[in-house]
């Protein structure tokens, strides 16, 4: 997208349609798509609705942050994860070994080496 994009009044011509394939309404730009498919009912009288930009430079500081909490979430659910494989296996190694053989009969389906 070029910068006169970002910086321009957009105007759009609106409307709320019903989904009755999965029972809701959405708010969405009226489209052949909307207005043909069978699944969709629209409820509303089309509008037109100018949007005013926001300066890019807002909105790309607002995507880095928003992407930032992703990376520390994704890094504390590493760490829980790598923190419970680390007390499993601390806990398989408490574990005695048995002091026996244990037998356990596996009928026709044991394997002699």
């Amino acid at each position: 997208m070029s910068e006169d994009t970002h910086t321009q009044i957009q105007k759009h011509t609106i409307a709320m349609y019903r989904s009755l394939k999965y029972d809701y309404t959405t708010v969405v730009e009226v489209t052949d798509h909307y207005e043909n498919d069978s699944t969709f009912i629209r409820i509303t009288d089309p509008i037109i609705v100018a949007f005013n930009p926001r300066p890019q430079a807002v909105v790309q500081e607002e995507m880095i942050h928003a992407t930032l909490d992703k990376i520390t979430k994704a890094e504390e659910q590493h760490s829980e994860l790598m923190s419970d494989l680390d007390e499993e296996l601390q806990s398989l190694r408490a574990l005695t070994a048995p002091t026996a053989p244990i037998e356990v009969d596996l009928g026709e389906a044991a394997y002699v080496a």
